[in-house]
């Protein structure tokens, strides 16, 4: 009975933020477009960590993967996405205000569906590459050597910028320093061009603005990201074991020998 209370409790928590983006954004939208923007972006994250809190049990719950460890890969695809959407809306609440006549018709510019399109890539290939490096030392040594927790209490901010294999995960990993660093600076430069673009829209009389397209993102911090994420993947790529590669037969082998040396003792 208390878990389908608090079943209960929590659809009510994602009901009430979903009005308030809806009817918030909308009013406050009249008053300042940018307070209105940053208010949707910040309804939207506790949304995902709200639902990320129901399923894991933490408020990082969705920035925990499969291992029980936090993923830069999910960070990354969840700022971008929370930066976009929450734009889009808040531009489609302006021209609403504004009494356009096609409020939706915003455009989202090529370019940010590639960087969006970049970071997805790195979400579906990140585990692949990480299994892949699995199996590569289960052939090997006989394990897979990939870190993981035991619960979803176990993950922990450090593992942004550690390795993910029992020889590395206490090691910082350079590449995923330098993926999180070029998120972080790319993410913040965006958001300070979306603030601009709703001040400006603020300051125009109603009626006279109309936001058409969320701003273009430039082909340098394509080429940063596009350079990030190679170096990221390709580190995962690599085949670089520290363990030692002892194969099988040798174990078995010398088991199978200390076996009867004991024998003849006895």
């Amino acid at each position: 009975m208390a878990d389908k209370e608090d079943t209960k409790i929590h659809v009510g928590y994602f009901i009430l933020i979903l009005i308030a983006i809806a009817v918030g954004g909308l009013l406050l939208v009249w008053w300042e477009p940018v307070v209105a923007w940053l208010v949707v972006a910040l309804l939207m994250t506790l949304f995902i960590a709200m639902s990320g809190f129901n399923i894991k049990g933490l408020g990082s719950g969705c920035l925990i993967d499969e291992r029980d460890r936090i993923s830069l890969s999910r960070l990354q695809l969840i700022a971008w996405t929370l930066l976009v959407l929450s734009a889009y809306y808040t531009a489609v609440m302006v021209n609403i205000r504004n009494g356009v006549p096609d409020p939706l018709a915003v455009a989202i510019p090529a370019e940010l569906w590639v960087l969006m399109g970049i970071s997805a890539t790195s979400l579906v290939g990140s585990p692949l590459l990480v299994r892949g490096q699995g199996q590569h030392r289960v052939n090997v040594i006989g394990e897979d050597g990939i870190a993981r927790g035991d619960a979803p209490s176990d993950a922990s901010w450090q593992n942004l910028f550690c390795g993910e294999t029992n020889s590395n995960d206490k090691y910082q990993d350079i590449s995923r320093v330098q993926m999180f660093y070029f998120t972080f600076i790319l993410v913040l430069a965006y958001g300070f061009f979306l603030g601009r673009m709703f001040v400006d829209a603020g300051r125009a009389a109603a009626g006279e603005a109309q936001i058409v397209e969320l701003p273009a993102v430039s082909a340098g911090m394509l080429a940063l990201l596009g350079i990030s994420h190679t170096a990221y993947l390709g580190k995962k790529g690599l085949r670089t074991d520290i363990e030692r590669k002892i194969p099988k037969t040798k174990v078995a082998r010398g088991k199978t020998a200390t076996a009867g040396n004991k024998g003849d003792q006895s």
